[in-house]
């Protein structure tokens, strides 16, 4: 019942402060360009940028790739609704399968998946949906592509091998368990329940701890030897130490990680996320003729998978590598 009411209140500040924010970030209120000349500078510019990011793969974190990317790929296809000129919509589709092609190789999780068979119902949405009737169409195959993935995933991986996957899948009551398992719904739910069960009223309070761990976790660990661990890892250890001990890491949600640190003191930490979250819908909203600006609010909303489940120290990469991007993307369009 305590689990309840706090997430409810938790909720509710969040609703309240989100919907009396009426200030906006300032930003220009539009930007591109109908000019073919200038838009191809443009294009050439943010290729290179592209090309210079995927060879630099090795030294760099792959999601600074994979945002600037996603972002890059939102922007081209809003230009091409706003401008008509073709070849955004070309760079739009190079860049997607640029991404799929990326994680493929590169990446095993599947909320990276997620983002990915999002963005083109992304584009529909909110770029080319007249009706709201029409989105049940591409909501249908979403969610078909996604169980598919998801089976996929606990198939062995490859999610080309049909053949793995209907064996998976041989029966609805099957394929409900794998969802279950994947989208860690009761699992993490459960997770999140056992922080404020009394049995475990000796563990204490982290009061911070794992929302500093972004800002040290470049120190190596050898010169830092009580660095902290992720909280996905910290609880396991104090609450499931037999799977600790394998290397297991168990997520206990964005709620569940703000309550371990701070207990009810959370709750200010929801109003300041009202707030910001207010603040950007306020800015796309006045500002949708921005079309970087709009590319950037999609790409955010559809990273959301990483921001629910946690850890804080997983999205505070992803959202920094994003903003990073979306200045560095500023930066070209003005050297046009």
């Amino acid at each position: 019942m305590i689990c309840l009411l706090y997430t409810l209140l938790s909720f509710l500040i969040f609703l309240l402060v989100y919907s009396r924010t009426k200030k906006t970030f300032k930003i220009s209120r539009s930007d591109g360009s109908n000019d073919i000349s200038v838009n191809s500078k443009i294009n050439v510019f943010h290729f290179l940028q592209v090309i210079l990011l995927v060879l630099s793969l090795t030294i760099l974190p792959f999601y600074i790739c994979f945002v600037f990317i996603l972002c890059l790929m939102f922007y081209n296809i809003i230009n091409f609704k706003r401008f008509g000129i073709y070849s955004n919509l070309l760079l739009c589709l190079f860049y997607y399968i640029l991404l799929m092609f990326m994680l493929y190789f590169l990446s095993d999780d599947r909320r990276d998946w997620l983002v990915a068979i999002g963005a083109p119902i992304y584009i529909y949405l909110f770029v080319y949906m007249k009706s709201v009737v029409k989105i049940i169409i591409p909501g249908v195959l979403g969610l078909l592509l996604l169980i598919y993935v998801s089976v996929a995933f606990r198939s062995g991986g490859n999610i080309f091998n049909i053949d793995a996957v209907k064996d998976r899948a041989e029966s609805i009551q099957s394929t409900l368990v794998v969802l279950e398992v994947e989208t860690d719904f009761s699992i993490v739910y459960d997770d999140y329940l056992l922080l404020f069960d009394d049995r475990y009223s000796s563990v204490d309070y982290l009061y911070g701890l794992t929302l500093v761990k972004p800002f040290i976790s470049f120190i190596p660990r050898e010169l830092l030897p009580d660095k902290p661990e992720t909280s996905s890892r910290l609880f396991p250890k104090y609450f499931n130490p037999p799977f600790y001990s394998v290397g297991g890491s168990e997520p206990v949600t964005l709620f569940g990680e703000l309550y371990w640190n701070f207990s009810y003191f959370s709750l200010v930490i929801y109003a300041a996320l009202g707030y910001l979250l207010g603040l950007i819908d306020n800015t796309y909203l006045r500002n949708k003729n921005n079309l970087l600006y709009s590319s950037l609010v999609l790409s955010l909303s559809l990273t959301g998978f990483h921001l629910l489940r946690g850890p804080i120290d997983s999205f505070f990469f992803i959202y920094l590598w994003l903003a990073l991007s979306y200045y560095a993307l500023k930066i070209t369009q003005r050297l046009r």
